[in-house]
């Protein structure tokens, strides 16, 4: 059940992303993709494996779950939100966007909790909700060198 409610969010997070204007373009968002995938795949790691902060399920289905949610899900709301933000709207509607994407990331990272996808051992919210600040502001600062790297070539035609 916890696997059908993971693919659902994975396939309205993708859905989603194909559904809303972009400001990057096509290769701009692969690049960003994977750029953003390393750092999520870090920013899950680290406090997993390498400091036993949290323990995610040994159980296949839960850890299928935590794989989509990881590799997916985290990754895909993040262009979605830099999309968006890169568009040319007021810095208020940034700013809400920015708000939106981080209750998004924690909903689902509380979702994950009470499905038994993960615990905390030595981990807690707050550190969850500055993890997740801080890859939004890193997903903002990857998107805004993208954007300078395409003046940049269309500038030298390289």
């Amino acid at each position: 059940m916890v696997l059908s409610l993971f693919v659902l969010i994975s396939w309205i997070t993708i859905s989603a992303f194909f559904l809303i204007p972009k400001s990057l373009l096509k290769v701009e968002n692969i690049i960003a993709f994977f750029c953003l995938s390393m750092l999520v795949i870090n920013l899950y790691t680290i406090p997993d494996l390498d400091f036993k902060l949290i323990q995610h399920s040994f159980k296949l289905e839960l850890f299928i779950c935590y794989l989509i949610q990881r590799n997916i899900i985290v990754p895909v709301i993040l262009i979605i939100s830099m999309n968006l933000i890169f568009l040319k709207l007021s810095i208020m509607k940034k700013i809400i966007i920015a708000i939106a994407t981080l209750k998004i990331l924690c909903s689902i990272e509380l979702l994950s909790i009470w499905t038994g996808i993960k615990t905390y051992t030595g981990w807690n919210g707050y550190l969850t909700i500055i993890a997740l600040t801080t890859l939004i502001i890193l997903s903002i600062i990857i998107s805004k060198c993208i954007i300078k790297i395409r003046s940049f070539t269309s500038d030298y035609h390289l």
